[in-house]
């Protein structure tokens, strides 16, 4: 925690010493699309098995498209707003059969996995070098909202669908650059650091044999620096 307030302070310290200075740009609007490719772990508690059980993932995606706009009102302050509408994406884990002589097969597991995504960021940049320069690097600072819910339904009848939706606020500091391609043309590159994560958690199981206040669970914690990656590329292009 003393990591990131520091950090936070010495950030506003470069955002109100930039300010003070006399020199301003005509305010600069970029409209930008990224490619997200992430990199994260997780650990999931079975709240509902008898024995204390956590499952362990590792997960990589990448392709997901989010889109931005960048102000740029002070010679080296700019602002950033990013929204990744709805992704949808759908899973089929491996489906166990066992065959018999006769040619008939009967299904002992697997389960389809659908996955809601959205979120929306604001970012505040202190740029090392003015927008008319043709390589621009800068560091920032990220909140955000993210969305996320999980289904899992099962394929076969002995076993009841599922579901985890997540509420996810992060503190992240940026770093990157961008260069320029065209007078109104730029490429970015971004690599956010999440510090912190406060997420929110509700679980539920339509298992009719637990009792009706067992069947779902709500959490509400903190995670410092979690193991999660992200790197961003990105076209920008000047509307003004």
């Amino acid at each position: 925690m003393k990591n990131i307030l520091l950090l936070v302070l010495i950030l506003v310290s470069l955002i109100s010493f930039s300010q003070n200075e006399t020199e301003n740009l005509t305010k600069t609007r970029l409209l930008k699309i990224y490619v997200n490719f992430n990199s994260y772990e997780t650990e999931t508690i079975d709240h509902y098995s008898t024995y204390s059980t956590i499952e362990e993932g590792n997960f990589i995606t990448y392709g997901k498209i989010s889109f931005a706009l960048e102000t740029i009102k002070k010679k080296k302050i700019s602002h950033e707003f990013e929204l990744m509408p709805f992704f949808i994406s759908m899973n089929k884990s491996l489906e166990t059969r066992y065959y018999y002589g006769s040619g008939n097969s009967i299904s002992s597991g697997g389960e389809k996995v659908i996955c809601l995504e959205a979120y929306g960021r604001y970012r505040i940049n202190y740029c090392f070098s003015n927008y008319n320069k043709g390589f621009r690097p800068f560091i920032g600072l990220s909140t955000g909202l993210f969305y996320n819910q999980t289904f899992f339904r099962p394929q076969i009848a002995t076993t009841f669908p599922s579901g985890i939706t997540c509420f996810t606020v992060p503190v992240e500091v940026v770093s990157g650059f961008d260069v320029k391609l065209h007078d109104r043309l730029r490429l970015a590159f971004d690599i956010p650091i999440n510090l912190n994560n406060i997420v929110f958690e509700y679980e539920y199981n339509d298992n009719p044999t637990y009792p009706e206040k067992l069947r779902s669970s709500k959490v509400l914690y903190g995670v410092f620096l979690p193991k999660a990656y992200n790197i961003k590329l990105g076209l920008c292009y000047s509307i003004n």
